[in-house]
């Protein structure tokens, strides 16, 4: 006579332990684990049961109880768990021996994880080829101004192409003390948006840009900094290398002109004294 004696498991980790069998069938699986269920003592919580059957089940199963619910099994009430059972106990008699509809059921839902799985391929090729594309996160190190003179006053004005006029701060025009301004002038749109109106136009102010005088009509507003706008630019044969932070005037022999580079913060308040006639500054070389 054998010396070992038979083990039997307790009904706990019957549940605990519970696996659907090869050729088992869902209500054959559903009464084992349920018989063993209603033996624990004290009573088992009703999650456990649900959970330890869920988790034991095929996969197949699985997707079923999922279908049946319209979501996760295992967040569904008590009445919503027992009632998706019943139904796959009533359809399947045997593991080989479920309808079309879970067929269809099953089928659709490995299409849906292969298609996310594709998915996710394609968006890491997009995310990939989204990170080798420029992003304008650098400064450009790099003032857009150029020396200009006036009278006997050397300034920097910035060329910008977003205004189609040239304009001049009221502080400046009266330090440079012009013959006098003009009522008029049109409307300037700012890169906001937002409109302002000029208070007059200083005509016919004498203006020497890299060694050639040219007579420009200002429109002079209340603060800011002299800008040489796109409609002088043009007569000059402005071309501008944003890249290089260079600026060519075609139209002027010896026009080539590199932007002043800010070297910290001491020189960028310089050149905004500069922008605004406070200061003279010594004339920049050609290149």
């Amino acid at each position: 006579m054998s010396s070992s004696a038979l083990v039997t498991s307790s009904p706990e980790e019957l549940v605990f332990t519970f696996k659907q069998g090869d050729e088992e069938s869902f209500k054959d699986a559903w009464s084992r684990i349920f018989t063993s269920y209603r033996k624990t003592e004290p009573q088992m919580t009703l999650s456990l049961l649900l959970s330890n059957f869920y988790f034991g089940l095929m996969i197949r199963y699985r997707y079923a109880l999922d279908a049946l619910v319209g979501g996760d099994f295992l967040h569904c009430n008590g009445d919503q768990a027992f009632n998706a059972i019943k139904k796959l106990v009533a359809s399947h008699d045997s593991a080989n021996n479920f309808d079309s509809a879970l067929i269809s059921i099953y089928n659709r839902l490995n299409n849906l994880e292969i298609s996310t799985s594709r998915l996710d391929d394609n968006y890491c090729h997009v995310r990939n080829r989204l990170e080798q594309v420029l992003v304008n996160s650098k400064l450009s190190l790099w003032d857009p101004t150029v020396k200009i003179v006036i009278g006997d006053r050397t300034l920097h004005a910035y060329c910008d192409i977003m205004y189609e006029f040239c304009l001049m701060p009221e502080n400046i025009d009266k330090s440079l003390k012009l013959w006098g301004v003009d009522k008029g002038g049109e409307e300037i749109a700012l890169i906001d948006n937002s409109i302002i109106i000029p208070k007059g136009i200083a005509a016919g102010v004498h203006t020497t840009i890299r060694g050639r005088t040219v007579s420009i009509d200002y429109l002079i507003i209340e603060t800011g900094k002299i800008i040489l706008g796109r409609s002088l630019l043009k007569l000059l044969g402005a071309v501008i290398d944003v890249g290089e932070g260079t600026l060519k005037f075609t139209s002027i022999p010896g026009g080539n002109h590199i932007f002043p580079k800010p070297k910290g913060k001491k020189n960028i308040k310089k050149g905004k004294d500069e922008a605004q006639g406070k200061v003279d500054t010594p004339s920049l070389d050609n290149t």
